[in-house]
């Protein structure tokens, strides 16, 4: 089934340039915020740190490339909504985050800036345009919007990924405090390329 739809995503996509894809991205995943909803502390590490290792995990599962992922770079998009060429304007998350991400892992975390984001002119076909340029590892972007607390007390979240044209996707989560920490679930999938 999945080579179906990839059949189907590159007949559709097929001539669709990076910049456009960011512009029909930034304009159709606007972040849904309820009534009396309020954005979560930038201190609550914990909480973060598990909306990422979700978003890490779920863009490692989707991506597509023509080789696995070598790095993951990681950027905060904010409050929304995500506007044309907001990957390339990511925030980085602190310290502590990234080095709490890449801890028990062999694959590279990077903050969003060390990364950027190359031109899809002349790259081979479903090459990832996710570069770290001291290294060359290529790679996924992995952004997360500002988590929103809901009226129950809990809160949403948007994450997605990029690493070419016809390689993104995007989920929509639930966030709550449990006994044992922050779960992440359900999480809904808005969107793949």
């Amino acid at each position: 089934m999945w080579r179906y739809v990839e059949q189907m995503i590159l007949r559709v996509v097929r001539n669709v340039s990076v910049g456009a894809i960011s512009a029909t991205l930034g304009a159709a995943w606007h972040p849904v915020v309820a009534q009396g909803s309020s954005p979560v502390s930038a201190t609550d590490t914990a909480m973060m740190t598990a909306v990422l290792r979700t978003a890490v995990r779920e863009g490692m599962y989707t991506a597509h490339g023509a080789n696995p992922p070598a790095l993951v770079c990681i950027g905060l998009a904010g409050s929304g909504p995500l506007g044309p060429g907001y990957l390339e304007h990511l925030a980085d998350p602190p310290v502590t985050l990234v080095n709490q991400l890449q801890r028990g892992r062999t694959l590279d975390i990077r903050p969003s800036s060390a990364c950027g984001i190359q031109h899809s002119e002349g790259a081979p076909r479903h090459t990832s345009l996710v570069v770290e340029p001291r290294s060359g590892k290529r790679g996924i972007l992995v952004w997360v919007l500002d988590p929103l607390r809901q009226p129950d007390g809990t809160y949403s979240v948007e994450f997605g990924y990029f690493e070419h044209r016809l390689s993104g996707a995007n989920w929509k989560c639930t966030v709550r405090r449990r006994p044992s920490g922050w779960e992440v679930a359900p999480c809904a999938l808005l969107g793949v390329a």
